[in-house]
């Protein structure tokens, strides 16, 4: 009789070691899921983000007088098979991110400043035609929360 009695708690403590092995593990698998989902979401607009850069940085070696400052998306001309900029903000891609590029001069100071060249809000500086500050930025909504990734490059035009 006491044999069978020690087996039974034996047994007992044995399946509340193991229940509770197993609830750590698979408690792990649901945070490894969701986390994979959520960096899958942010790479997925860090190649939209990619393609908006890549997009503007063509149509900029094509014609870099064609758009003035503003907030622009990226989308093909089928009659000609290349990219061009609408205006406004892309809403809807891929059904979660929207995306815009914002284009906006570039001032530097003046030549006879210590400081020529750099790069100065408008009011301190002379307007560089040469030079365009492009801003890239894809936002979405993930579990109620606003999410963003974004990058910004600065083009020269050096074949004047």
């Amino acid at each position: 009789m006491r044999k069978s009695g020690y087996l039974i708690i034996e047994i007992l403590i044995s399946i509340v070691i193991f229940m509770t092995v197993v609830v750590a593990i698979f408690s792990n698998i649901a945070t490894v899921m969701v986390r994979t989902k959520r960096s899958g979401l942010t790479f997925e607009a860090g190649l939209l983000l990619q393609e908006e850069i890549e997009a503007t940085y063509n149509i900029f070696l094509r014609d870099w007088t064609v758009y003035p400052d503003g907030e622009y998306y990226p989308a093909i001309n089928t009659s000609l098979g290349e990219w061009t900029l609408l205006d406004g903000i892309e809403n809807n891609v891929r059904t979660r991110y929207s995306r815009k590029v914002e284009i906006e001069t570039v001032c530097r100071r003046p030549q006879s400043h210590p400081d020529s060249g750099k790069i100065v809000d408008c009011i301190a500086g002379e307007v560089d035609l040469n030079s365009k500050l492009i801003r890239g930025v894809v936002e979405w909504v993930e579990k109620g929360e606003n999410k963003k990734v974004e990058t910004e490059i600065l083009l020269v035009r050096t074949n004047i």
